[in-house]
């Protein structure tokens, strides 16, 4: 036991007594044993937190300085009386400043309202909604932006209705960030269709599940990149490779890379999961689930 103290306290968390006689002392070593233990769980809790925090900053900060790098360039060309600019090109460069600016403002705005989300500093205001009726609608208004980038929106929800205890509001930003990230994914002429099954296999808990299904036949995500999908600033790498590497053949992504962390977020506040599946032959579809309301 002097041992161990000695050694616990110059940070050798791995030392254990190893003591099993069963008698008095036994006992004790078993308690200082299981101590270490959960001393050595939180510090390697510590140290993985930390190096998430290393990581978000240096992520922060590479996502700031791409937009903060291009007004710049902007900027002190327009200032730079030895470079003749015409009428054209300084309304480009004035462009490129506005664009630019609006990139950074989305990227702080969904950082904060990431962090808010994972420090529950935004309460959720849950009420009983047709989750059914709330998609119709959201798909409704996202109709028009659809057709403007050639895309196939469609809505395959059932007739009935499928009644949740959710954040109305929080619960239409989820659809939106799918269908936003859809826009920005899936090529010209591509298909996205949404899916609503209801009273879906048991929770854990034993509770039925709504699911939702957000799928298309865009160029789709690796298997390998699957569990990245949900993470902060993931856009998709490799995109524009598997999209045949045609500049033409879908839109620039864009984004704050957050959409889909903050989904994760919302859905995880409400007791359900969020998770990525490739389709074949291609595309990608994220599916949601909500415990169902029994309304009985």
């Amino acid at each position: 036991m002097e041992l161990l103290a000695a050694r616990v306290a110059e940070g050798d968390l791995t030392v254990r007594i190893a003591d099993r006689s069963g008698d008095e002392i036994g006992r004790l070593a078993e308690q200082l044993d299981r101590m270490t233990e959960r001393l050595a769980t939180a510090r390697e809790q510590l140290t993985e937190n930390e190096l998430q925090r290393r990581q978000l900053f240096a992520d922060i900060t590479h996502e700031l300085a791409t937009p903060l790098t291009s007004i710049r360039g902007y900027a002190e060309t327009l200032l730079d009386p030895g470079v003749p600019v015409s009428p054209e090109e300084r309304t480009h460069y004035v462009r490129g400043l506005l664009d630019e600016s609006r990139r950074m403002d989305l990227l702080i705005r969904d950082l904060f309202e990431l962090a808010r989300l994972e420090a529950g500093a935004a309460p959720l205001t849950r009420e009983p909604l047709d989750w059914a009726a709330l998609c119709r609608n959201t798909i409704d208004r996202f109709q028009p932006r659809f057709q403007k980038a050639g895309l196939g929106l469609i809505w395959l929800g059932p007739p009935q209705e499928a009644w949740i205890t959710a954040d109305g509001r929080r619960m239409e930003q989820v659809l939106e960030n799918l269908l936003v990230n859809a826009l920005r994914y899936v090529p010209p002429g591509g298909r996205v269709e949404v899916r609503l099954t209801t009273g879906g296999g048991p929770a854990s808990g034993g509770t039925p599940m709504h699911r939702l299904v957000v799928s298309d036949d865009g160029p789709g995500i690796p298997g390998e990149e699957l569990p990245l999908v949900f993470g902060r600033f993931y856009r998709g790498t490799g995109f524009a490779r598997r999209a045949g590497g045609d500049p033409g053949a879908a839109r620039d992504p864009g984004g704050s890379g957050l959409g889909l962390a903050i989904v994760r977020e919302i859905v995880e506040r409400h007791g359900g999961t969020a998770r990525a599946d490739t389709r074949s032959p291609r595309g990608l579809a994220i599916t949601i689930e909500i415990p169902s309301l029994d309304r009985a």
